[in-house]
């Protein structure tokens, strides 16, 4: 099989111990150049996670493996267009969640809080990353979002603790919503700014 990454490449053998190798390789490629893996093309199927078990399991036949990479700017303005689609989509529906919190919250509401709080887990961590990584001007912006939100994120896991539905609502309402409308235009002044959107597929 036949490994090309930033127009060097790299033969294996169709043996598991090559796999290990191939991989090693990668990392040490993208380590050296401060980049990352975007996609793995191996015989022009695209893989985005699990590229050791994919190739485990397709060792007797990929002859090719074609990694593409990007910067950590690339990576970043990903991230932050993630952000903002899902801002966009989710905020009107976090205000329902809120009062349905105040009207007695049911199954469905309880499945809708438990997304909202990974929803929550995975914003905390992608604006911790784009905080410290100062990829963008407005980095520091995002530093009180992300103490706001994980003081607020503390409070609403102790109204649920007490199995309060008022306080529950009212920090959805009140604290996490203003937030999140707080940190969408912080992203969205970041993407007018400084993310080139026609450079992402």
């Amino acid at each position: 099989m036949l490994l090309t990454i930033l127009d060097q490449s790299f033969r294996y053998s169709n043996d598991i111990n090559s796999i290990e190798n191939c991989l090693k390789q990668v990392e040490e490629i993208l380590e050296k150049n401060e980049l990352y893996l975007s996609v793995m093309k191996v015989d022009e199927v695209e893989v985005y996670q699990e590229f050791q078990e994919y190739l485990i399991e397709h060792i007797a036949s990929v002859k090719t493996i074609n990694v593409e990479v990007q910067t950590l700017k690339q990576v970043m303005d990903e991230s932050v267009i993630s952000l903002q689609s899902y801002l966009d989509g989710a905020l009107l529906e976090i205000k329902k969640l809120a009062d349905e919190f105040y009207q007695g919250a049911g199954k469905e509401s309880w499945n809708k809080l438990n997304q909202l709080l990974e929803a929550l887990l995975w914003i905390s961590q992608t604006i911790e990353t784009v905080q410290n990584k100062q990829v963008y001007q407005n980095a520091s912006d995002y530093k009180a979002i992300a103490a706001s939100l994980r003081e607020e994120f503390a409070n609403l896991e102790c109204a649920l603790t007490d199995q309060d539905m008022v306080l529950t609502g009212d920090i959805i309402k009140y604290e996490i919503i203003a937030i999140l409308d707080q940190l969408l235009g912080i992203v969205t002044t970041t993407i007018d700014n400084e993310v080139a959107r026609h450079d992402l597929s």
